[in-house]
This record gives structure tokens, C-alpha cells and sequence, in this order.
């Protein structure tokens, strides 16, 4: 199964980014809501931004 995601990061290397920060926004949103009992909506900007700079980055490395 390893093998399988590191070739298919090797391949499609933003959508991995994307899977990874879905799945880092639900489980945080999950332990958030455990602990809480309320989902801050807030507390999601800092996954995007950071997801959105990270895709950004690798759109200039393609670029060169």
C-alpha cells in the first residue's frame, strides 16, 4: 500500500498535497469537536493558507 502512495505522490504530486491537507483539516476538525463540542471555522484558515502556499511553491518549481 506504501508503494502504491509514493508512486502515485510521484505522479500527481499536487493532488497529494490536497489529499494530505483534506485529511489533516477532518481529523482536526474531528479532535476540535471532540474536545469542544463546536467546530470554529477560524481554526481552518491557517490549513488553507498554508495548503495554498505550498501549491503555489510547487507551481514555481515547475515553472524553472
Amino acid at each position: 500500500m506504501l508503494e502504491k502512495w509514493n508512486q502515485f505522490k510521484k505522479e500527481n504530486p499536487k493532488l497529494s498535497v490536497l489529499i494530505g491537507s483534506i485529511l489533516g483539516i477532518i481529523i482536526g476538525v474531528i479532535i476540535v469537536y471532540a474536545l469542544d463540542r463546536e467546530i470554529q471555522l477560524e481554526s481552518l484558515l491557517i490549513p488553507i493558507i498554508t495548503t495554498v502556499i505550498t501549491l503555489l511553491i510547487m507551481r514555481q518549481s515547475n515553472e524553472r
